[in-house]
């Protein structure tokens, strides 16, 4: 199992870096063995995120052009996933600071759990009304671009780029979006953005190999087919922006590994022993699940999982993950404490730990992520200068 490297080795060190590139900081260690001073004065200084491309994927295909390239490896955060992650990327701060503890989050201000990224409730509802649920109130953290000064732009699929969640962190940068799954118009989009005279920081994000690593598996043909569409565009995208003084980093949120059906542990569904100990529905994610447990209940909680359960997940009390610096380091965010519950349910091998609240379809993904494995927690450091 791989913790987090906040002293020097993970994505929040990698922004640290990206930060002070741009004459600019945050609490965190710049990474190790990146010198700042290679890419500073580079007219163009992009960060190109690729949602669920995890290291040891893409050293399995040591043929490929980003394998060619490769510089070297980072952890993700805790818990490897896009929520955590990719709030690592538009704030430069861990959960630690940004507050975003898994794909769900419990809103203590809205009594409610929320897919935070979709900004709505469990269970398929509409989002929150922006009017009333602030999403800079609720989510609380202040976008990359308030760190660094640099002209700061973001390239992003159009069904997400205007976003509630979004919102928070596109303030103060330009945003641009290109059509919906579309590769060939990101790449198009990024060139024009390149091309323009001034110094800038760009994020592009492309979220697709994880939807297709999700459905079909990360060892599957069709994520493989993916992969080399990833490798070809980007190789002619390089070509297309020679002499334009730009440093490309390259790197994801998270990796993935493949779960068969036979290790999905669904407790409201088979473990209702188990699910009539917790007093809210699973939080955090489906590999380090966060539990609310009832008063009464943590003995029959604890008996449970350690006698059902002890070969496939780790127990821990919340409050000493949050000692043991799983989610960074320095001050938390003061919402942290209440977003974690009471226990935290950290698979071992390829199980994953799920309920289902009413509204919400079958669980049915392949692939999957928020744990601690090298699959899950390594990601790439891949750097291209023009």
């Amino acid at each position: 199992m791989v913790k987090p490297d906040y002293n020097g080795g993970s994505i929040a060190n990698l922004m640290s870096s990206i930060a002070s590139a741009c004459n600019g900081k945050t609490p965190y260690a710049n990474l190790r063995g990146l010198d700042i001073n290679e890419i500073k004065n580079s007219r163009n200084i992009i960060l190109l995120v690729f949602d669920g491309l995890g290291y040891n994927y893409v050293m399995s295909h040591k043929d490929s052009f980003m394998a060619s390239n490769m510089k070297g490896k980072m952890t993700s955060v805790f818990p490897s996933t896009t929520a955590s992650a990719v709030t690592t990327f538009l704030s430069g701060l861990p959960p630690q600071q940004n507050g975003m503890i898994g794909w769900f989050v419990y809103l203590k201000e809205l009594g409610s759990v929320s897919p935070i990224l979709r900004y709505c409730a469990r269970g398929g509802s509409a989002p929150f009304n922006p009017e009333i649920a602030e999403p800079e109130k609720l989510i609380n953290v202040e976008p990359f671009s308030s760190k660094i000064r640099r002209n700061s732009y973001i390239l992003t699929d159009r069904i997400i780029a205007h976003s509630n969640f979004n919102s928070v962190f596109s303030k103060g940068s330009k945003t641009t979006a290109y059509r919906e799954g579309n590769m060939h118009d990101m790449f198009r989009k990024l060139e024009k953005i390149v091309k323009s005279k001034e110094k800038k920081y760009v994020y592009a994000y492309w979220p697709c190999f994880d939807a297709v690593a999700h459905d079909f598996g990360v060892k599957s043909a069709k994520t493989r087919k993916h992969f080399k569409e990833i490798n070809k565009r980007l190789k002619k995208f390089m070509q297309r922006i020679r002499g334009s003084d730009t440093t490309l980093i390259i790197t994801a949120d998270h990796g993935h590994l493949d779960v068969p059906k036979n290790k999905v542990i669904n407790i409201s569904k088979d473990h209702p022993k188990l699910y009539e100990c917790l007093s809210m529905p699973l939080s955090g994610d489906v590999r380090a699940a966060c539990c609310y447990v009832k008063l009464g209940k943590e003995r029959q909680f604890l008996d449970y999982m350690r006698t059902k359960f002890k070969d496939s997940f780790d127990v821990h009390k919340s409050s000493d993950i949050l000692k043991r610096n799983f989610y960074g380091l320095g001050k938390p965010n003061p919402k942290l404490s209440e977003r974690v519950g009471d226990y935290i349910v950290i698979s071992k091998g390829e199980w994953v730990f799920i309920d289902r609240v009413m509204g919400e379809k079958e669980f049915d993904l392949i692939g999957n992520h928020s744990g601690l494995s090298k699959d899950e927690m390594l990601v790439p450091l891949i750097i291209l200068r023009s």
